[in-house]
């Protein structure tokens, strides 16, 4: 269909180089279509992003009140290879809930930020 615009990551050179041929030939034909210099869609940057998102969700869910509590009454696999439990005084409260108790978690030496080293940690026990 003529009147579809889609967003496509990649590299400008990989459009142009010959590494897709039918790209190559469209772009040699069309290069005003070409997206302008800065609007690029780059694909390092697009992939960074997604697997960035995707393990802080991982150690998200891994801190997460329920998770936590869970492993509290379960000798599951999961809560032998992350104890976050004595973090808080009662996992299992509405409060473990809020986001800077989960943060907390992560706080391991408790000086109120969570560094790259902790964060490497719990990536650690998470993947």
């Amino acid at each position: 269909v003529a009147d579809r615009v889609y967003r496509v990551a990649t590299k400008i050179s990989d459009l142009t180089n010959g590494q897709s041929g039918p790209w190559t030939e469209y772009y040699k034909a069309h290069p005003d279509l070409l997206p302008p210099k800065g609007a690029y869609v780059n694909i390092h940057a697009e992939l960074m992003v997604y697997f960035a998102r995707n393990l802080w969700r991982k150690i998200w869910e891994a801190i997460s009140p329920s998770r936590v509590c869970h492993q509290n009454c379960d000798d599951s696999s999961w809560g032998q290879r992350m104890d976050f439990s004595p973090r808080l005084s009662n996992v299992c409260d509405v409060a473990a809930y809020e986001p800077e108790n989960r943060l907390a978690m992560l706080d391991t030496d408790n000086d109120g930020f969570v560094t790259v080293e902790e964060i490497h940690a719990a990536l650690g026990n998470i993947v």
